[in-house]
């Protein structure tokens, strides 16, 4: 993520915003996942 940072010809940088793009697009479900997970988790233990 350093390199989005510094100041580069354009073709990188485009990389760069299609990259954070797609690393959103991955960590969305990701967190969404990890929610779903605690909350069964803490409905398991209150059991």
């Amino acid at each position: 993520m350093q390199a989005c940072n510094i100041k580069t010809p354009n073709p990188h940088k485009n990389n760069c915003l299609l990259f954070k793009k797609d690393f959103s697009n991955t960590l969305s479900p990701l967190i969404l996942i990890l929610q779903s997970v605690t909350q069964i988790f803490k409905i398991l233990n209150n059991n």
